[in-house]
């Protein structure tokens, strides 16, 4: 007796239509991967971050990144920006860390950060590109400076701006 799995059809094509094109472009554009030691990232966010007090934590010795250009075509690919977020419970950590997450496991990217912004009580994510670092807003899919509006949720406490001025990332 067969069992009749039509019904796992529009699933499927659903899971095929998301991820499909993620891995068509990793294998398109991974020969664009740049390597990045260790004193190379450290100085990018340390240029970055200037005077703040921020714990640092880098957990490799070598780094992999693409230029600005095509991460941003990478950014939009990626379907962080587009979950629904739930309060408290399914909001920018898991948001940051997912895009982290997607970058090393689709892209092979592992200078992507993970930020916590223990002054504006939020989390983003931070990018270290060839050249330069740049702080970037996974649920907005945009690039974000110092002082900025945190425009994605209103915080309870905190600054209500993007300041850093304590808090840990992680890369």
């Amino acid at each position: 007796m067969t069992q009749d799995m039509t019904w796992l059809r529009p699933h499927f094509d659903a899971v095929v239509e998301t991820w499909y094109p993620l891995i068509q472009a990793a294998y398109r554009l991974y020969p664009s991967l740049v390597p990045l030691d260790y004193f190379t990232v450290e100085a990018h966010l340390k240029t970055l971050l200037g005077a703040r007090n921020v714990q640092l934590e880098l957990n490799d010795v070598a780094y992999r990144t693409y230029p600005k250009d095509i991460f941003l075509e990478i950014i939009a690919l990626d379907k962080t920006n587009q979950r629904m977020a739930l309060p408290d419970y399914d909001d920018c950590d898991d948001r940051a860390w997912e895009f982290k997450h997607n970058m090393r496991y689709w892209f092979n990217a592992n200078a992507v950060g993970f930020v916590v912004d223990k002054s504006a009580w939020h989390a983003y994510n931070i990018i270290v590109f060839p050249d330069h670092a740049e702080l970037l807003e996974p649920q907005q899919d945009r690039f974000v400076t110092f002082g900025e509006a945190i425009t994605v949720a209103t915080p309870k406490i905190g600054t209500g701006l993007y300041s850093l001025t304590s808090g840990i990332i992680t890369i």
